[in-house]
């Protein structure tokens, strides 16, 4: 009879050394576009048709409260918050909370001096003139009497750059919004391996390219937490890195497009070891180090060693110097 001896694992170690190692990574990512907000516009209650008859902010240029928007059926639509709740035509001696807010809203924008009163006097309506006058508008009047007229107003949760807006001579649609506002930056979403995130920070300068070979400047603008990859062996485990672009224009990438994020930076010379060292578990991320001597098994006992790494290249890892791991240090591989 011939025993079979069970085939002996080998462990295999690599020893720290001292190299230049330069930060440069690259890792697949895909394409979100910023968060928009819309600008509702309910124009007259008349039945009239509601036509654009001039818009006063081109594509990508920025819009606050209080702007000029476009003149619809030869009316000026100003951006109003939705927190000021004008839901009616304001005269001369009308109250309520809605002129409050109004007039809150005129002192922010610096038309008019002094706390907000909750009623229409003439301090109001010759602020709003001068709102009017700024853009080239003159405040309606009704028998000779100026008034605040809540058809003039469009509405917005917040303000933006301007990523859809109307055409001259085009029929506004009810329920649809005068104009669709980018709320943020358009950003690219990547999987970072653990060594690859502990590789970098918040703030950390990235390009990003896309299929064509056009390249974008970004910003690392969040790390998020572990993730595994148990419920899709495709997408490997590590941590969602949120980069937001610089750009805003009509050549940046499209949304859910895959481009690469690139890191880069100046070589670090310092202790490393091969990326195949690096480990993650509930203590965060380590290697393995081997000791002196030999345990009951006849091999070399060995410990966890806690790593802050600092940057990749070629297959190794820079960490930062820890007295446990000295050049020389033998740490199991594989």
């Amino acid at each position: 009879m011939t025993l079979q001896q069970a085939p002996e694992t080998v462990r295999v170690t690599a020893a720290v050394e001292e190299r230049m190692v330069t930060p440069s990574l690259s890792v697949q990512g895909v394409v979100s576009g910023a968060p928009t907000r819309e600008v509702r516009f309910e124009g007259s209650a008349g039945g009239a048709k509601q036509i654009v008859t001039s818009v006063a902010v081109a594509q990508d240029a920025s819009i606050a409260f209080g702007d000029l928007l476009a003149t619809v059926s030869g009316v000026p639509v100003f951006l109003l918050p939705e927190g000021v709740p004008l839901y009616r035509d304001l005269r001369h001696g009308d109250s309520g909370p809605d002129v409050s807010a109004f007039q809150s809203l005129l002192t922010r924008l610096g038309y008019l001096r002094g706390s907000a009163t909750g009623t229409v006097d003439a301090r109001t309506l010759t602020a709003t003139g001068l709102w009017y006058k700024a853009y080239g508008q003159k405040l309606p009047e009704s028998e000779g009497k100026p008034y605040v007229a809540v058809d003039h107003f469009a509405a917005a949760t917040g303000e933006g750059t301007v990523r859809l807006g109307p055409t001259v001579g085009q029929r506004l649609e009810p329920g649809k919004p005068l104009f669709v506002l980018s709320a943020g930056q358009q950003a690219v979403t990547a999987r970072f391996t653990v060594p690859e995130a502990d590789a970098v920070k918040v703030g950390t300068a990235v390009t990003v390219r896309a299929s064509g070979g056009a390249s974008f400047a970004g910003t690392i603008a969040s790390i998020g937490p572990f993730q595994s990859n148990e419920a899709s062996k495709e997408q490997r485990a590590g941590h969602d890195v949120r980069v937001e672009l610089s750009l805003q224009d009509a050549a940046a990438p499209k949304e859910a497009s895959t481009v690469s994020v690139t890191v880069g930076g100046q070589g670090r010379r310092g202790p490393a070891v091969p990326l195949s060292a690096i480990r993650q578990g509930s203590q965060g991320t380590y290697v393995t180090r081997e000791l002196e001597g030999e345990n009951s098994s006849g091999t070399p006992p060995t410990r966890d060693v806690t790593v802050a790494v600092l940057a990749q290249e070629g297959g190794w890892a820079s960490i930062e110097t820890n007295p446990e791991l000295p050049p020389g240090a033998k740490v199991i591989v594989g």
